[in-house]
């Protein structure tokens, strides 16, 4: 889509607020953002052995009843190899992927693949037999339209061999056993983006030892997306306090700054999965 027909197709969204589906708000996202990474639990640990908090947070939102959680993070490095840690310090990690791998899916990129001990992790071997990879994961890669902006969501990319590869908004959507996919599927989010209920890392980790009933309010029954908010500049969610300030409603939920402070390739990629789970999960 060019220019000309982008700026027409985008005003007539605009324009008009119907939508397919049937309401509700099938999605939440659960942002690593600036005031998870500064809060006194996880400062003191780079990102790259975040394996524990990874381990007890999908156990949490498995048990809280989540139809899917997708990783827009990509684990490309086994923190076992590190030579100063257990070489079983990702043991936890491991072993949650492997409990929980029938509603994982794991991004990764043409170019960085996750790493060989993770993918074995969630490697199922009914499933996945004969494959070059396990359903699991699935690639993160964008194709914008000719003037630049993404306004649709693919539910495979041709390898250059002839495969087709999963993305992954369409495993997300396996996962979730929505309605397959269309190929292609034009994007028409029905309302901006700040609206999907989001609450920060340190929140979510915090209320799974405080008051895990909240954790159950606020993901059951959805589609969890993970991922990193945080802007080129300094920026960051709102405080929202102790566990038991955790928003549960859409609104409430830290709004992970402007659209715009968000960094544009991670930002295009909420936007392909929210909007491919909005248009076929329901609303």
């Amino acid at each position: 889509m060019g220019w000309f027909d982008g700026f027409f197709y985008d005003l007539s969204l605009a324009a008009n607020g119907t939508r397919p589906g049937v309401g509700g708000e099938p999605v939440a996202v659960i942002a690593i953002d600036r005031g998870s990474l500064d809060a006194a639990e996880l400062a003191a640990t780079p990102r790259v052995l975040f394996g524990p908090f990874w381990a007890k947070l999908i156990d949490g939102l498995a048990n809280s009843g989540v139809k899917a959680i997708g990783f827009d993070v990509i684990f490309s490095y086994s923190a076992n190899r590190f030579p100063a840690l257990n070489a079983q310090y990702d043991r936890g990690f491991y072993d949650a992927l492997a409990r929980h791998h029938s509603r994982l899916v794991l991004a990764r990129s043409a170019g960085l693949p996750v790493a060989a001990p993770i993918e074995a992790a969630v490697y199922d071997p009914n499933e996945d037999a004969g494959k070059d990879e396990p359903t699991a994961i699935a690639f993160a890669e964008l194709t914008p339209d000719s003037d630049g902006v993404q306004r649709r969501a693919t539910a495979n990319l041709r390898a250059a061999d002839g495969h087709l590869l999963p993305t992954l908004s369409a495993a997300l959507l396996a996962r979730a056993q929505a309605p397959a996919m269309p190929e292609p599927l034009l994007l028409a989010p029905p309302a901006p983006f700040e609206t999907i209920p989001t609450y920060r890392l340190i929140d979510v980790l915090r209320c799974l030892d405080q008051r895990p009933a909240a954790i159950d309010e606020a993901f059951s029954g959805k589609v969890v997306l993970i991922g990193s908010n945080l802007p080129k500049k300094t920026a960051s969610v709102p405080p929202t306090g102790s566990c038991g300030s955790l928003p549960s409603r859409r609104g409430r939920a830290a709004s992970a700054g402007s659209a715009g402070s968000v960094p544009r390739t991670r930002k295009a990629i909420r936007r392909q999965v929210f909007s491919s789970m909005r248009g076929q999960c329901g609303r």
